[in-house]
């Protein structure tokens, strides 16, 4: 049957409709589609700028003082926080999840360290070194305190061969006696005086105990000697591992191999002296025996004063007679010392003096030194954790910045304030020494950055000393007048390198002292820079050259146009070669210590550095809504920040 033309027309129409339908179906979904997608970046990007916002929160003084950035705040005031800002961003009823945090602790102190090299690329400092040279003096300053170490180390051992050498002098002496001794009571008998007798074995025998006590002496010095050189292979085999241990090689192995055949003369020479006690000891029992014949025979002699030709008188003093047919004189071959005692007794109690009260001259009375004391607990350097322990795999700082940022933010001991900030803020005042030191007296800290400026200052003096001919001649002038026409061979040398070392370690005490007061002092010194002769080390000996000197030590200012580096350069010289992970923790602590003193309980550990948050909410469908599906879609983010 034929269509209507009304029919076809409604077929159209419903055709329409639904294509109509279809396309703002599809619209409306590509309009939901783009909605979600746009929340999810408006989500994404709340979430980032919420993270910035707790970011921003940053520790205001940490900033003012050391230009540090670091957020102190607890994980659950970060969640509060960042849930306060994500309201504001227009997403309520969203939950944050920390999911990872670095604190300033973390990785040995690396992110620390990266701050601090972040901002010194657009601070403006006045370097005293290159990238360039900073290598080669770095190898300059290891080798200047390896050589003072290796020369202290065989100036202990020096003074021990020393005393060796005196108590050889003593046991001759003491053999001179027992002979003459000896030859008194030969005489006695010869000539029948039993009192004679008596009195020379009496006095064999005292002299006798007194040999036993030098040869103990003796054979315990050796011991120490020989085990402070038995230690000395483990400690060469250290120093090998240095690159410039060559270099220093070449200036002390000839005096170190002079030890050994020092040690190997001085084993021969302990025998013959021990042949010689036994010698003695035997001589004292003929002694004591002839001594007791003697006695009879005088008793024998008042028994038959009435009888005339009594033989029994004549054959006890034949009997004492033959009592030292084994009798022998103490032949005394030693190779020994026989100069001047004196000298060599003023150069021991020199080195005594510098080793025991010489610091002393430094921290004098006169000298003002900073009573401040830390007392509190939990320091980051005291902090042993697996996070603390892990370490990053690149250094960010070179070691010239970190020297001149703790130059720029630390005051030291002649700094009194002027950096920064005002000391009476700070728990310790010597803050460049505590990086160095790592005490918690600002005394016992200036101490330790003294004997260590001290030994590298003695280890660059040695060095000139060897360099200096005229010095090294007066040095082996002076061994020689010491030891005379005796002495093992080998111990010439040793003299002298101990001479040298003493002396070096005079000048460097008085470089320290110049540099206290605020003097220069040049890393490589010139025969004009030299302060002390070597008579006048000579008198450090003397207890009243050492109280004049002492009494000189007071505070007042050097030159300061001289050339040379001053006390703050010193330390950032021995900055550079500090290990960088126990250099940056003790930052570290002095930064806790002083924000300690407005803010009780600050734990610079608990400060991040780094976040990783995720954050979750839900938002409702602009177009799509219906009674049997979910209203709302998940919203989720994952953000980070790092200073």
């Amino acid at each position: 049957m034929p269509e209507k033309d009304g029919e076809r027309k409604a077929y159209i129409t419903v055709f329409l409709s639904l294509i109509f339908l279809c396309i703002l179906s599809l619209l409306l979904l590509l309009a939901e589609s783009a909605y979600i997608a746009g929340e999810r970046y408006a989500f994404q990007m709340a979430a980032a700028s919420s993270l910035d916002s707790v970011m921003s929160q940053y520790h205001r003084e940490l900033w003012e003082k050391y230009r540090i950035l670091l957020l102190d705040l607890s994980e659950e005031e970060i969640k509060e926080q960042y849930q306060t800002y994500m309201e504001k961003n227009a997403f309520a009823d969203t939950e944050g999840f920390l999911l990872q945090s670095i604190q300033a602790v973390d990785e040995g102190g690396y992110w620390i360290e990266k701050e601090i090299g972040e901002y010194m690329k657009y601070g403006i400092w006045t370097l005293d070194w290159d990238e360039e040279g900073v290598q080669e003096i770095e190898e300059e300053i290891a080798g200047a305190k390896q050589l003072s170490q290796i020369a202290e180390k065989y100036a202990d051992c020096t003074k021990e061969a020393l005393k060796l050498e005196n108590i050889v002098r003593k046991l001759e002496k003491s053999f001179d006696k027992e002979n003459r001794y000896g030859e008194e009571a030969e005489r006695g008998i010869q000539d029948k005086k039993e009192s004679q007798v008596e009195k020379a074995a009496e006095k064999y025998k005292k002299e006798n105990a007194s040999v036993q006590k030098l040869l103990q002496k003796y054979e315990k010095i050796a011991e120490t000697m020989r085990n402070k050189l038995e230690g000395r292979e483990e400690a060469k085999e250290r120093e090998e591992s240095y690159e410039n241990w060559e270099e220093v090689s070449s200036w002390a192995s000839e005096e170190v191999l002079s030890y050994d055949s020092y040690v190997e003369l001085e084993g021969e020479r302990y025998q013959e002296i021990v042949e010689l006690v036994k010698q003695s000891e035997s001589n004292c029992l003929m002694l004591q025996t002839a001594a007791e014949l003697a006695k009879q025979a005088q008793e024998a002699e008042r028994d038959d004063e009435d009888e005339e030709g009594s033989e029994g008188e004549d054959v006890f003093w034949s009997e004492a007679e033959d009592a030292l047919s084994g009798y022998s004189k103490l032949e005394m071959e030693l190779e020994r010392t026989e100069g001047d005692e004196e000298k060599a007794e003023l150069l021991e109690q020199a080195k005594e003096w510098l080793d025991g009260e010489g610091l002393g001259l430094l921290l004098g009375k006169d000298v003002a030194i900073s009573e401040s004391r830390y007392q509190g607990e939990n320091l980051p350097s005291s902090q042993k954790t697996e996070r603390t322990r892990k370490k990053a795999d690149l250094a960010i700082l070179t070691a010239i910045q970190m020297s001149a940022y703790i130059q720029a933010y630390f005051p030291s001991y002649l700094d009194g304030g002027s950096k920064n900030q005002k000391t009476d803020k700070h728990s310790l005042q010597y803050e460049m020494e505590y990086v160095l030191a790592g005490e918690n007296t600002d005394k016992e800290n200036l101490k330790q950055a003294a004997k260590q400026i001290w030994l590298l200052r003695s280890g660059f003096n040695l060095l000139h000393l060897y360099q200096d001919g005229q010095k090294r001649g007066e040095a082996e002038q002076l061994a020689q007048i010491i030891l005379g026409s005796g002495g093992l061979a080998p111990f010439s040398p040793i003299l002298t390198f101990f001479i040298l070392t003493v002396w070096a370690a005079a000048e460097g005490l008085m470089d320290v002292r110049s540099l206290l007061r605020e003097e220069k002092v040049p890393l490589w010194k010139k025969r004009e820079d030299w302060k002390l002769s070597l008579e006048e080390v000579l008198q450090l000996g003397e207890r009243e050259a050492r109280k004049q000197l002492e009494g000189g030590s007071g505070q007042e200012k050097g030159e300061k146009g001289a050339k040379g580096r001053d006390y703050e350069e010193y330390l950032s010289l021995l900055l550079l070669l500090q290990e960088r992970r126990e250099k940056v923790y003790r930052m570290m602590d002095l930064m806790q210590m002083n924000i300690q003193k407005e803010q009780k309980g600050f734990q610079i550990s608990n400060c991040l550095y780094f976040l990783r948050m995720e954050v979750s909410g839900k938002k409702e469908h602009f177009f799509f809504a219906h009674r049997f599906a979910d209203k709302s879609f998940l919203l989720t983010a994952r953000v980070e920040k790092a200073y």
